[in-house]
């Protein structure tokens, strides 16, 4: 579809070759960087797909979740969940959106029951999101909860 997207911008009849302004590359930048402002298809497609897995986790009981979690997810999550043999496309095109996802997600501490210290985004700082010192006092597997004066 990009490949289609600059043949059309760059050719001035439908049989002449057209001047090439710009690499295609610094039109998709945003206009206040110098580009024209163009998506990039494949990555706008892919952050809509990841949208619909963000969907699948925030209303497990919508009939999308219940139908895909019984089909491809019976006995674990959304995130932990296989591609599976022979998956739908539907299937297979959300799931490879899974990695981007996991890329933003982020947890909420409430209780912190749920929360590994070690390994798990939860923190508030931006840099990693995660605790980066080594483990000492604590166990390898200790949750957030431990670190909680009740």
């Amino acid at each position: 579809m990009n490949g289609l997207f600059s043949r059309f911008w760059w050719r001035k009849q439908h049989m002449e070759g057209g001047i090439q302004w710009k690499k295609w590359e610094s039109l998709g930048l945003q206009k206040g960087k110098g580009g024209l402002g163009f998506r990039d298809l494949e990555s706008f497609n892919l952050a809509l797909l990841a949208k619909q897995g963000w969907r699948l986790i925030k209303y497990p009981d919508s009939l999308a979740a219940v139908v895909f979690k019984e089909k491809y997810f019976g006995h674990s999550s959304f995130l932990e969940a296989r591609l599976g043999r022979q998956p739908s496309f539907l299937w297979r095109s959300i799931w490879s959106a899974r990695d981007l996802l996991l890329e933003g997600l982020r947890w909420r501490v409430g209780d912190g029951s749920k929360i590994q210290i070690w390994g798990s985004k939860w923190m508030p700082t931006p840099t990693s999101f995660s605790v980066q010192s080594p483990v000492s006092m604590l166990r390898e597997d200790a949750k957030v909860e431990e670190l909680i004066d009740k």
